[in-house]
């Protein structure tokens, strides 16, 4: 039954994700240059695209606090690839994510298309190319979400910020919003929670994904901190953050 629902899944999950871009291309190409309006159609074709996928997955998404509005710069601790879907659903955002995912197969192609900023950690040159974007970003009234920690956990703690994305707002002044993410099945935390929807360490990404989807339905829950928060010290506007986004921390694994 897992198997068969699995295969379900996947078929609608791509079914979904091909028609979505294509969607978005095609308001690409009809928004003849209007910048505003190809942002606005591609915001709201992945927020359907992303309700869609959390239903056909089984996932339920419950929000607590007040969600901003855009433009803004926010960060959240990472747990999974699926975070994106209850922050595609509610926010008007874009990503900055690590440069390996332009090579995944058709994620990376996708990734690209729906305008995620990829960085490149390994070359501390890049940061100036991605302030850029962001600058650009948030003068084109878009969201910028990002994940500090630089990778995913199995969601025992909140590990530590890397304060470097960080220095366009704090030498901008520019006010930071938080928010946490968890997940549990039945509503509990369990060792399936951890091992089959957060991805961390060197789990590979499509075994992953067929377990994930095997599962029949578990939830994810965001909480919105209610206030943003501003430095021009980046290390410590990383600190406050970090000390935000983990009083607001439900943990996925417990010993």
């Amino acid at each position: 039954m897992k198997q068969v629902r699995a295969v379900y899944r996947l078929i609608i999950f791509f079914l979904l994700s091909v028609i979505v871009l294509i969607t978005s291309a095609l308001g690409s190409l009809f928004s003849f240059g209007n910048t505003k309006r190809r942002i606005r159609w591609k915001n709201f074709v992945v927020s359907y695209w992303a309700a869609g996928v959390a239903r056909v997955i089984g996932c339920t998404i419950t929000i607590n606090g007040q969600l901003p509005e855009s433009p803004f710069f926010m960060v959240s601790n990472h747990l999974s690839y699926i975070d994106i879907l209850p922050f595609w659903k509610h926010l008007n955002t874009t990503f900055i994510a690590k440069s390996d995912i332009k090579e995944w197969p058709f994620f990376g192609n996708a990734a690209r298309l729906l305008g995620i900023i990829f960085i490149d950690r390994q070359k501390r040159k890049d940061l100036a190319r991605v302030n850029k974007l962001i600058k650009q970003r948030l003068d084109e009234q878009e969201g910028i979400l990002l994940f500090p920690e630089g990778t995913s956990s199995k969601g025992a703690k909140v590990l530590p910020f890397r304060s470097s994305l960080l220095f366009y707002p704090a030498e901008q002044q520019i006010p930071v919003y938080f928010a946490s993410i968890s997940y549990s099945i039945n509503g509990e935390s369990s060792a399936r929670a951890w091992k089959n929807i957060c991805w961390w360490g060197d789990m590979d990404f499509f075994s992953h994904f067929w377990q994930l989807l095997q599962i029949k339905a578990w939830q994810v829950n965001v909480h919105f901190g209610s206030e943003a928060i501003s430095s021009s010290n980046r290390k410590e506007l990383s600190k406050r953050l970090h000390k935000k986004v983990t009083e607001n921390f439900t943990p996925t694994y417990k010993r």
